[in-house]
């Protein structure tokens, strides 16, 4: 697998594309991009407490917490990195430890991760799809969730990606409130394709980006979707 991780250029704080490509050990890789919020500044988050019950998961999928802000289920087996991993330089080693062929890329995305404010990233490392295996990461932005700032998102999607349409803005009821658009750029099976996932937070905004090829993304459809709908954001408490 190679975690190949090309900056985000900044416009505003809103999103933009990103490359990251995801691929099995021993291929050259195929990149594949999706917007990211770059730029934000976010207030201090409020102390929060765990939601008082969490989605069931799929069998063989673990739940992964990024502290004082969300988690999400994810397949087993998985390579997952956290803002735990991207701040903490003995966290980020012990992920190397674990996926020792795998150790630049995890400092590539770790870079990544801090340039853009990422707080989880994933990759689908079972080797099923050695084109465009399916990557994900999550940023949150400040904001109000709605129809307007989802089809602005959608247009820059539109523009970055060179799209003769802008992307289908559709509301999604699981999460409540939520918002979701697909995106390619081309139609080659090859070419780069995701999903975006927009989920609403108190005033902020998670931005979940899926990110695979126009030939691979639509084989993880049943996968993108129970992801999205694990997701559970940390509730406000008191003070």
């Amino acid at each position: 697998m190679s975690l190949i991780v090309r900056r985000a250029k900044v416009l505003a704080g809103v999103i933009l594309a990103a490359t990251l490509a995801a691929a099995c050990a021993g291929s050259a890789g195929t990149q594949t991009p999706g917007p990211t919020a770059v730029g934000s500044t976010l207030a201090p988050l409020p102390t929060r407490s765990p939601a008082a019950t969490l989605p069931p998961l799929p069998s063989g999928w673990i739940r992964s917490e990024v502290v004082g802000d969300f988690s999400l289920g994810l397949p087993g087996g998985w390579l997952v990195l956290t803002k735990v991993e991207r701040d903490a330089p003995a966290a980020a080693d012990a992920a190397k430890a674990r996926f020792p062929t795998h150790a630049s890329d995890i400092d590539t995305t770790l870079a990544f991760m801090r340039t853009n404010d990422a707080l989880l990233f994933a990759v689908d490392i079972s080797g099923d799809h050695p084109s465009g295996s399916l990557n994900l990461y999550v940023v949150r932005v400040p904001g109000q969730l709605d129809e307007s700032f989802a089809t602005h998102d959608a247009s820059v999607a539109q523009s970055q990606f060179g799209m003769t349409e802008p992307p289908v803005v559709q509301p999604v009821s699981n999460p409540a409130g939520s918002f979701r658009y697909d995106f390619a750029q081309g139609q080659a099976q090859t070419s780069r394709a995701g999903i975006m996932y927009l989920l609403p937070a108190d005033h902020d905004i998670y931005q979940v980006a899926f990110l695979s090829t126009v030939g691979q993304i639509h084989t993880y459809d049943t996968t993108v979707t129970s992801i999205a709908q694990s997701f559970v954001a940390v509730a406000p408490g008191p003070g």
